[in-house]
């Protein structure tokens, strides 16, 4: 996040942007946010009852992605760009 969010102060900056923070803001609110989804993901299933132990979830999770490498691959994909701008592609 830090890289895509100094990419784009820079080209604000550079372009001259006169309220370089609300541009900034407006750019990169929606992809900070949702690469907080994995974070919040894992805060949650860490913070389950003590009835119900983490094995019992990350366990047949991970046999389960085993199995299906391709699942496994979008969720890598998916994780790795959550980041970006939407409609910004990876170079």
């Amino acid at each position: 996040m830090s890289v895509a969010d100094a990419c784009v102060l820079a080209e604000l900056a550079l372009r001259g942007s006169r309220d370089l923070l609300v541009e900034y803001e407006r750019r990169r609110r929606p992809a900070n946010r949702r690469s907080m989804i994995p974070t919040r993901t894992a805060a949650l299933l860490l913070s389950l009852p003590q009835w119900l132990p983490p094995s019992s979830v990350f366990v047949p999770a991970v046999r389960s992605l085993a199995r299906s490498p391709s699942l496994l691959r979008y969720l890598l994909r998916s994780a790795s760009t959550l980041f970006q701008e939407a409609g910004v592609r990876p170079a």
